[in-house]
């Protein structure tokens, strides 16, 4: 089985300001990360998505920002992550990829910095795209399975993404209609549009109703100030 990057799409987010001016060596980089696996047809060459991609919806990296600058020590962060749904790390495509994670990653947090001296936290987002270029059935269920075992062991490492309580989620996110085009949506990346109708946090941070619920379910910290709500766990 192999699942082949082929595209590759890093945005700028925002950032979060400090009290004061915030050495380059403290700033961290808050990573969003979500990549569309498909399955490609080798008969009709068309794809459709895969549905056991353990990226969906996304996954949250948080580093220091000097790990933009050194190839090495980014692919020790980021590595494990894609070997675990099948890309193959040693790869002329990964390879090229996590090239340009540092070089668009990297121009997008220094010009954040270079306008914001108390610049503390820089947001980023990343869509990738990639196609899963085998379809042995077999070993699709073989995967379904390994991802299905390291569930818990995901939810231990991954930055405490464990999901928000259910009930919590439709108590305490407030909807509102959008009346001021000029906020993006961290989940998405899309602009909240005027007129629709979106969800607020009781940390004050909006987003598109159905990116933040779905978010909720995967992590029960905010994308962008990690407030924390009400989990199942004791």
């Amino acid at each position: 089985m192999a699942v082949v990057p082929i595209s590759i799409n890093v945005h700028e987010l925002g950032v979060i300001r400090g009290a004061r001016p915030v050495p380059a060596d403290d700033i961290q980089v808050k990573f969003i990360i979500a990549i569309d696996i498909r399955r490609m047809d080798p008969i009709s060459g068309h794809s459709t998505p895969y549905n056991t991609n353990p990226f969906s919806p996304f996954q949250l990296l948080s580093f220091g920002l000097s790990i933009l600058q050194d190839q090495d020590r980014l692919r020790q962060v980021l590595d494990p992550k894609f070997a675990g749904v099948g890309i193959d790390t040693s790869s002329v495509a990964y390879n090229a990829m996590v090239q340009e994670i540092m070089e668009r990653g990297l121009g997008a947090a220094r010009r954040r910095v270079d306008v914001e001296s108390r610049c503390r936290d820089v947001f980023l987002g990343c869509v990738i795209r990639a196609v899963l270029t085998e379809t042995d059935t077999d070993r699709d269920a073989s995967l379904t399975t390994a991802l299905a075992e390291s569930e818990s062991e995901f939810e231990r490492e991954n930055y405490g993404m464990v999901a928000a309580r259910e009930a919590s989620i439709e108590e305490l996110l407030e909807r509102f209609e959008v009346v001021a085009g000029d906020e993006t949506c961290v989940v998405c990346l899309n602009e909240l549009e005027v007129g629709f109708e979106a969800a607020r946090m009781p940390c004050s941070h909006c987003f598109h109703g159905d990116c933040i619920r779905k978010w909720l379910t995967q992590s029960h910290y905010c994308p962008i100030c990690r407030f924390e709500m009400p989990t199942n766990q004791i």
